[in-house]
């Protein structure tokens, strides 16, 4: 860019000597020179245009490198295990990462949750599932957590329901289809959002006395929903369980948008006095935990 820039101001200031009175000679050498640069100009165009067909065609390699590694993974798993894949055949389709799987279920090694929910479904969903059956296939003694998602889009409803079904765990989710309404905030601002505060007391009722530890993944909606599209998930969730600890993952952290819903979160809790730790984890797509200590 800085080469073709600097040829730009070049035939820029010979087209100004072009103008001036000198003898026909001069102007002759300077056309010839003005000449040469616009034909130099014409083959970095081209080495651009090369440039990109090349990362284009790279970039489609590498896209079908990965989805033939998921395949394979998937073949071999399911001859070692009978287990069917968990991602699509049809493309690379991890709804979440490999990377941020591999950070949920650390999450879930290390720390023991009562309660763990969604907002967005898919291939988390049955992630966290199948660590969860892990987990009680290592301790049945041991507690498990009850796990609740929220989906509107009937299309991904119903494929999170399929896969669950497919790995036996439909039982153990309660995957819950809502449509996204007008949720208001403090500061009177509206937010198309799941329909989920009853669904979430009835949890919170069910489980008798109030679940100690909550994972909260937020992964929808999708930003083409509205600006600021995930802030109402930690107000309604804290409105709900104002005492417990809470950690909050949310999800495409990359993005503008969901840094500055992370502020605003913050701005929240120091309002409603509740004691928080902010951890950023790069991965693809990035993600940002609050951790929200119970209240004293």
């Amino acid at each position: 860019m800085q080469i073709r820039n600097a040829l730009t101001q070049s035939a820029e200031q010979l087209n100004q000597l072009m103008q001036a009175d000198f003898p026909d000679q001069t102007h002759d050498a300077l056309a010839e020179q003005l000449e040469s640069l616009s034909k130099l100009h014409n083959k970095i165009d081209a080495l651009q245009t090369s440039q990109k067909n090349i990362a284009n065609r790279l970039g489609k390699e590498i896209r079908n490198a990965s989805k033939q590694i998921e395949a394979f993974i998937s073949v071999e798993n399911y001859f070692n295990t009978g287990n069917l894949p968990s991602v699509s055949s049809e493309s690379h389709a991890w709804p979440i990462s490999p990377d941020l799987s591999l950070f949920l279920i650390e999450m879930l090694e290390s720390e023991h949750y009562d309660l763990i929910i969604e907002f967005g479904s898919g291939y988390s969903t049955l992630l966290i599932a199948r660590v969860l059956q892990q987990q009680l296939l290592r301790s049945p003694d041991k507690p498990q957590p009850y796990q609740i998602a929220f989906e509107h889009l009937e299309h991904y409803h119903e494929k999170t329901r399929k896969q669950l079904e497919l790995h036996q765990l439909h039982d153990k989710v309660n995957v819950i289809h809502t449509p996204l309404k007008k949720w208001k905030s403090e500061d009177d601002n509206v937010y198309p959002y799941y329909s989920c505060v009853s669904a979430l007391r009835k949890v919170k009722k069910t489980l008798g006395s109030s679940p100690r530890k909550i994972l909260v993944l937020v992964d929808g909606p999708p930003g083409s929903t509205g600006k600021h599209a995930r802030y109402p998930a930690l107000p309604i969730i804290n409105s709900i369980f104002p005492q417990q600890a809470i950690d909050y993952v949310l999800d495409d952290y990359i993005r503008e948008d969901e840094k500055e819903i992370t502020k605003l979160w913050l701005e929240y809790l120091e309002r409603h006095s509740r004691k928080v730790s902010v951890q950023e984890r790069k991965l693809e797509k990035d993600v940002c935990v609050i951790r929200v200590d119970a209240a004293a």
